[in-house]
């Protein structure tokens, strides 16, 4: 840390991001900005990541990113770095800012959410010897009003909310504020992942702020997207990489592309050298075991669950067979609330009293301001939410921090799940004027409150308060209270849940069973939270503490607890992880033992198997946040209806240890950074393929080799031409003269190569020219749909990718077609995959399943058949050396209408 303070690395012994070049060979410099400026003349500079050179020094650069894992102890590394310099490292020479003519300061700015102050200010306290490191919290009533005053101290504490709002009160005039007044001698963001959202006015802010160093500090710098990446390049002032669109052409793109492996490589180098990430094992935190306890329902909660889910399920049918949009859209938040339903009834048993009662597909505004607070928590424990006027974001972690760009009470939600944000709303009632969501007519509104506090809340479908219900726990609480009670007296534990109604219930078991707890949720004031922790601390007779997620999962210091619950499984991984964070972490001195419930055979199994894919999860629930448009809410019920069916999951036996580190280190305490599948675009499965993909993609491809065999010959010609190319490591003896294997599961093998090196080759091949061709625009109209395509459909989808491979001659006749092809082939392939599912098939549909395969299969067979022609026409030129030239210029137009034709004919299968 304190060498990437020194700036760029231009030496042979130090690798950066920039280096320095003569000739071909690499010379010595001293690292410094002046230094750099006086070899203009000879030496070029060379970006390592891109692989590029420029005449000019890179702008200086000081700082960097601390990813290391939660518990680790980042406060503590901070406050080394800044006391590690109070006299011996002076501030860089003006001569290396000579356009910056602010005043300085040697104070370093650090920016917390609210909740972190308090631990900051108790670091501080314990590990700095008094009078040596001076601090100052800036906020509330405490900020400081002059730059005289900040020269006061070696550290000012702020949050992002006073960055944010200060940065809006100046409007432009930023000598207003102090904290814009001053060049700082570093800025260090906590929880640096609040400013993901590069365009959200908190974000802004932050960056406008001045200083000679930069440090992101987050454990999760990437959360959603590769997006979130850039905007922390953004803020340490990493260049180029601190230009987003730079970020996005020579890492994102390469991703969307396909070119994934080269990304990959770009963000690994680039981590390297402004990164850190420091495994567990590198400190000696005792062992940290991981168990899952599954849980049976009683005979008589079963039975109600079903009713709960029959009833979801058919909700769902209903809307998917509903024709008006409006009714999709809204059914989406009936469904999703009894989703809710069933969730809670696996914690609260016959505690959860349910409305059975059919949605309305339209809402009164009376309805809906019932079930807008609900829905909106929701969808937030999902994803960030953002303002559809300003962009601000309130998301899960903003909450839970106690610190959103959006937030606080005020705010509104509409029924097409559309957020405005309190201040835009005040604006926009000050001006007389009013906020739509934009549909005709406009959608229900309802005001929400954004505050931690709501998360935890249940509406009227279930009781105020549990009481003296001890006689008639459900299951799951049963379970909980029987393992606690097989504890020893001084074994303490910690209980997290969703929801406070659930604690409520668990305090009555405990209270039946002599086991004292203590309570710690959004209705206990700030000003009371530290008396609670020092009592739970302190009394030997409290041995357990009931939290809400909301209160829990960050910020906390809970090492005097060994063991840690997790009633019902959460939306967000993350967020779990954050919890039991809290006693694992620096300063643990036991074995730590986790906990998670689920209840058999329910919906929790789902959400247990979509954490293990945040971008599964974002496909089924989050498309329409924004209000969307038709096909997003559409495709949400249907994904919706999949989860709710009794599909095949995998079973968890009661009590697995799922994972047990022997040497001290928790079971992904060296796991890096996860730079091979940013979470907005996953690497290509695995090549295993189902049986009935295999049938359904062989008998299309065999349909069109025994109509056209030249086609598919031309075809296979040009795959064999890329596949001596490539390394695959397949036996020969499956193979053909042309190379293609035989073998379903090999040649799928080879096709996913061939896409992957195809994607490549013509990201490499458009640079080169300087993007003067129109191979590039094919590029950018399919970029989105490469990743998704490969995912979705693998078999049929790599065909088209030879459209990329090979020549750059663009027919512009098909040119929509083949973009309405290939955005059609995702959809029918997952409508077939989810109708065509062995295990839900029934004896009585047996023959309209069977008319509907047909139909999907030639449909499917037209598809794919638009596609290979496709590849042959782009690479006529390369067959004409074959002597292969017999494809022509089809009938696009005539084609495509067929396809909708046969459109028609599978949607009836699908209402």
């Amino acid at each position: 840390m304190i060498n990437r303070e020194k700036g760029w690395g231009f030496n042979i012994d130090k690798h950066d991001v920039w280096d320095i070049v003569d000739s071909g060979s690499r010379r010595m410099y001293e690292p410094t900005f002046l230094a750099c400026q006086t070899q203009l003349i000879a030496y070029r500079f060379f970006n390592t990541i891109s692989q590029e050179y420029q005449p000019d020094a890179p702008p200086p650069f000081y700082g960097g990113i601390i990813a290391d894992p939660m518990g680790l102890g980042k406060t503590l590394t901070m406050i080394a770095l800044v006391a590690s310099d109070l006299d011996s490292n002076p501030l860089p020479s003006e001569s290396e800012y000579p356009t910056v003519d602010m005043p300085d300061t040697s104070a370093t700015l650090i920016i917390v959410p609210p909740p972190l102050i308090p631990s900051w200010e108790e670091q501080l306290l314990e590990h700095v010897v008094p009078g040596e490191l001076s601090f100052h919290r800036h906020h509330g009533k405490t900020r400081l009003n002059d730059i005289s005053e900040i020269r006061q101290f070696n550290i000012v504490l702020t949050t992002y909310h006073t960055v944010s709002a200060e940065w809006k009160a100046a409007n432009g005039g930023l000598e207003k504020s102090p904290l814009f007044s001053v060049r700082w001698r570093r800025i260090i963001l906590d929880e640096a992942h609040f400013i993901r959202n590069g365009s959200s006015r908190m974000a802004r802010a932050v960056c406008a702020l001045d200083s000679i160093a930069r440090w992101a500090v987050t454990g999760t710098p990437i959360q959603n997207r590769l997006g979130d990446l850039a905007s922390l390049l953004k803020f340490i002032q990493a260049h180029p990489f601190n230009d987003p669109k730079r970020f996005e052409t020579d890492v994102s793109r390469l991703w969307k592309s396909g070119s994934d492996g080269e990304a990959v490589n770009r963000l690994k180098r680039l981590s390297a050298h402004i990164l850190l990430r420091r495994a567990k094992a590198t400190i000696n935190l005792p062992p940290r075991r991981d168990l899952v306890q599954a849980v049976e329902f009683t005979a008589e909660e079963r039975a109600t669950y079903k009713q709960l889910k029959d009833h979801t399920i058919l909700n769902i049918d209903e809307a998917l067979g509903n024709d008006s949009i409006s009714s999709k859209r809204h059914s989406y938040v009936n469904i999703l609330q009894q989703i809710e339903s069933m969730r809670l009834f696996s914690n609260l048993g016959f505690h959860y009293l349910s409305r059975h009662e059919k949605p309305s597909y339209q809402f009164s505004e009376n309805e809906w301001s019932k079930v807008a607070q609900r829905t909106f928590n929701s969808q937030r424990e999902m994803s960030s939410l953002s303002c559809k006027k300003c962009l601000s974001t309130v998301g899960l972690s903003d909450i839970l921090l106690g610190e959103s760009t959006a937030g606080g009470d005020g705010a509104i939600f509409t029924s097409c799940l559309k957020f405005f944000c309190k201040e835009c709303l005040e604006k926009s009632i000050s001006k007389g004027s009013s906020l739509t969501c934009g549909h005709t007519p406009s959608c229900q509104a309802a005001p929400v409150s954004t505050s931690s506090a709501a998360l935890e809340e249940i509406d009227s479908f279930v009781p105020p308060t549990i009481q003296n219900l001890s006689n008639n726990l459900s299951s799951k609480v049963t379970a909980l209270i029987d393992d606690i009670k097989s504890l020893p007296k001084d074994v303490k534990c910690i209980v997290f849940s969703t929801w406070r109604l659930t604690l409520d219930l668990i305090t009555s078991g405990l209270n039946a069973a002599s086991i004292q707890s203590i309570r710690f949720d959004g209705k206990v004031a700030q000003k009371d939270r530290h008396t609670v922790l020092k009592k739970f601390r302190s009394d030997p007779s409290i041995q357990v503490m009931l939290l809400t997620l909301s209160c829990g999962a960050v910020g906390l210091n809970l090492t005097v607890a060994s063991r840690a619950y997790l009633v019902e499984p959460h939306w967000n991984p993350t967020l779990e992880e954050q919890a039991l964070a809290r006693i694992h972490r620096l300063g643990q001195t036991k074995e730590v033992t986790t906990v998670r419930f689920y209840v058999k055979n329910s919906f929790e199994e789902e959400v247990m198997q979509m954490q293990e894919s945040k971008r599964q999860l974002a496909g089924v629930f989050l498309s329409p946040h924004d209000g969307g448009d038709a096909d997003s809410s559409v495709s949400a019920l249907k994904r919706l209806q999949e989860t709710t069916r009794p599909l095949p999951i995998r079973t968890l036996d009661s009590t697995v240890p799922v994972a047990e580190a022997a040497t001290g280190t928790s079971p992904d305490a060296e796991a890096p950074l996860n730079t091979e599948a940013p979470p907005d675009s996953e690497a290509l499965p695995e090549p295993t393929l189902s049986t009935l993909q295999v049938q359904l993609w062989t008998e299309v491809y065999d349909a069109i080799k025994e109509a056209d065999p030249k086609l598919i010959d031309s075809y296979e010609r040009i795959l064999s031409s890329k596949l001596k190319e490539l390394e695959l490591g397949i036996s020969t003896e499956t193979t053909g003269d042309n190379s293609i294997s035989h073998n379903g599961e090999e040649r799928w093998v080879q096709m996913q190569a061939i896409a992957k090196y195809s994607l490549k080759q013509t990201e490499k091949a458009s640079a080169v020219a300087d993007k003067a061709t129109q191979a590039l625009k094919v590029i950018t109209t399919v970029k989105g749909v490469v990743s998704s395509a490969l995912q979705s459909v693998p078999q049929a989808a790599v065909v088209w990718t030879g459209v990329l491979s090979s020549s750059i001659v663009e027919y512009q006749g098909n040119r929509s077609g083949l973009k309405y092809v290939l955005l059609r082939m995702d959809w029918y392939w997952n409508l077939a995959m989810l109708l065509l599912k062995e295990n839900i098939v029934e004896e009585s549909s047996q023959k309209v399943r069977e008319s509907m395969k047909n139909a999907v299969v030639k449909l499917y067979e037209k598809l794919l058949e638009y596609q290979i022609k496709s590849v042959c026409v782009y690479s006529r030129n390369w067959l004409v050396k074959f002597g292969l030239n017999t494809i022509k210029v089809d009938d696009w137009d005539g084609k495509l209408k067929s396809i909708k034709d046969e459109e028609a004919q599978v949607n009836q299968f699908a209402k």
